[in-house]
């Protein structure tokens, strides 16, 4: 495999450089992150998305942060990723709601939440 093939998360097309070589695609990181929501999933692993795009753990790391920085991701957690939907990415992550019990199942930690309200 030629080096540019290994620069973009490789998948499968003829390379322009050498014509027996597989060059491979550009994993479709704008469209995960749209399907997952779609199916209703607003978090996500590493090795989640490596599974799911086929892309090398560089690569996906690369689109992850691409995705941070465009604030379609953040992360509460080292490793955990939640997809921000369209009506809150001007701010940039979503109310904890969606996130607390899949990030606490990723630490593996046990937990309780109570609401202690003023009267």
């Amino acid at each position: 495999m030629c080096r540019i093939c290994e620069h973009f998360a490789v998948r499968s097309h003829v390379c322009k450089l050498w014509k027996n070589h597989i060059l491979m695609t550009r994993a479709d990181f704008f469209g995960l992150w749209d399907q997952l929501l779609s199916e209703g999933t607003n978090t996500v692993t590493i090795d989640e998305v490596e599974s799911r795009t086929g892309a090398t753990r560089n690569a996906v790391y690369l689109g992850v942060k691409y995705a941070m920085d465009r604030k379609r991701l953040f992360s509460p957690a080292r490793g955990l990723y939640v997809v921000v939907p369209a009506e809150y990415r001007s701010i940039g992550f979503v109310p904890a709601t969606y996130f607390i019990d899949p990030m606490m199942n990723h630490l593996a930690i046990d937990y309780y939440l109570g609401l202690a309200t003023a009267a």
